[in-house]
């Protein structure tokens, strides 16, 4: 838990049903607690035959094969906002709408 106060700051944290206050010690229990989290020796275990998959019909798939317009791309950019950067070049919508 954070608080705010007049004495400042301060983060506490329950550990084993015990009150931990001392800052040093909650870093370490957090940064531990996020370690097994995201640990990356996790495995997923997923049996196809369990997942109801659908196939798509002929006229489905086909519909997704037709080239993309002029004017679908320019739809699309000019319904984006102005300020936001879609790629790591930086460079944001606004400049893509005045070209």
């Amino acid at each position: 838990m954070v608080s705010t106060g007049k004495r400042g700051n301060y983060t506490d944290k329950v550990v084993n049903d015990k009150m931990i206050e001392d800052p040093k010690v909650v870093k370490k229990e957090i940064a531990k607690h996020f370690a097994e989290l995201y640990k990356k020796n996790g495995v997923l275990e997923v049996d196809v035959q369990d997942c109801d998959i659908r196939m798509l019909s002929q006229n489905a798939m086909t519909s997704f094969e037709v080239p993309i317009t002029e004017e679908e791309v320019w739809d699309t950019i000019c319904g984006c906002e102005g300020s936001k950067a879609p790629g790591l070049d930086g460079y944001n919508m606004n400049f893509y709408k005045k070209q």
